[in-house]
């Protein structure tokens, strides 16, 4: 019997997504694996293979679970979210056994003795219970985080859309982002108007809703098209193409900026995605059919158990290569040294960043 751990379970949405769902359905579809969960990196759970989604976790436990003989896979899940990052993690990041991507464009910034690298996908986990049909009319549907709603603005300023637009957010946290929305838009040239009543909160003319899942639904079965607006930035380029996968995978029409990973994802797949400057593609009935054709191809590849088995076999080959040389006190000592130096530089490099920026904003 196999023995493998995910964890840290934190409650984030990407440890349940890519940990805990992933986990359960292994615990209730295989007799011959045994499944555990852990929170913390306080204990090293007693298994062969560990899945560690998201968080890096101390170098000493790295080496005690190599000492161990267990397999250590990664999945680097939004954590890199500067470059000087790849620098200080360069230590942690050789000791894993697999370092597993969600977004390719993270595997040229990662170190040269990091050698064991394999792509998965997120199952698709919000899938809609019946297929959409092609909306003559209808609206447009924009879902994100209340931290992108910037973005979303900025791309509005710019491209009027054709339909109505609805959007779903995470209302829940704007009292906390009122200052970040003023803020970002004001240094985007756009303005900052926000109506808050009981029955509605709209902010520059466009009405903000809650998001729920089953709102999520019924919207995605009844609209037009959908998009996506992300800045052209080092962090937002290394994020899974998530976002892109819940629309196409549910056959309906969408749109997104080149520079996104989601449309590179989906190009080298052989679908080339509509954009917001060209209306008349991304609405279009031939390319509703192209999306369509689309997902009934590769819908399988989404599939929770699809999605499982990439992580067992990339689990199984790390089990069939040979345990890594034992580090003596010397080698260890070594690492330890390195991995204090590498954070050291770091710490300074940000600190320099941040004097410099406050600088050049002082000169403008």
């Amino acid at each position: 019997m196999r023995t493998v751990a995910f964890g840290p379970m934190v409650h984030l949405p990407s440890t349940d997504w890519v940990g805990r769902d992933v986990a359960q359905f292994l615990r209730y579809s295989y007799d011959d694996i045994d499944v555990k969960l852990f929170d913390n990196f306080e204990a090293i759970p007693d298994v062969e293979v560990i899945f560690i989604i998201k968080l890096m976790p101390p170098l000493n436990w790295l080496l005690n679970a190599q000492k161990r003989g267990i397999k250590v896979l990664y999945f680097p899940i939004d954590y890199f979210h500067h470059p000087a990052l790849f620098a200080k993690e360069r230590v942690k990041l050789a000791q894993f056994d697999c370092i597993l991507l969600h977004n390719e464009r993270l595997r040229i910034h990662l170190p040269n003795d990091v050698k064991n690298v394999a792509c998965v996908d997120h199952y698709l986990k919000y899938r809609l219970p019946e297929a959409v049909s092609f909306q003559d009319e209808g609206f447009i549907l924009w879902i994100g985080h209340i931290e992108y709603l910037p973005p979303l603005f900025k791309a509005l300023s710019k491209h009027e859309l054709p339909h109505p637009l609805k959007v779903l957010t995470d209302l829940e946290n704007l009292p906390a982002k009122v200052d970040f929305l003023r803020k970002k838009l004001q240094e985007a040239g756009i303005g900052y108007s926000l109506q808050e009543s009981e029955h509605e909160v709209v902010l520059n003319g466009v009405e903000l809703e809650q998001w729920s899942a089953n709102k999520q639904e019924e919207y995605m079965l009844s609209c037009k098209a959908a998009f996506d607006t992300k800045n052209d930035g080092f962090a937002h380029n290394l994020k899974p193409p998530t976002k892109a996968q819940k629309y196409v995978f549910n056959g309906i029409p969408f749109a997104i900026s080149e520079h996104s990973y989601g449309y590179e994802y989906f190009l080298n797949k052989g679908l080339k995605l509509a954009t917001l400057e060209n209306h008349e593609r991304w609405l279009s009935k031939e390319y509703f059919d192209e999306i369509k054709a689309f997902k009934n191809e590769y819908a399988h590849t989404q599939t929770l158990e699809f999605v499982s088995n990439q992580y067992l076999c990339a689990a199984e080959s790390t089990l069939n290569k040979s345990s890594r040389q034992q580090l003596n006190h010397y080698s260890r000592l070594y690492l330890l040294v390195k991995e204090c130096l590498n954070n050291a530089f770091y710490i300074v490099h940000r600190v320099s960043e941040k004097i410099k920026n406050r600088v050049m904003g002082r000169e403008q």
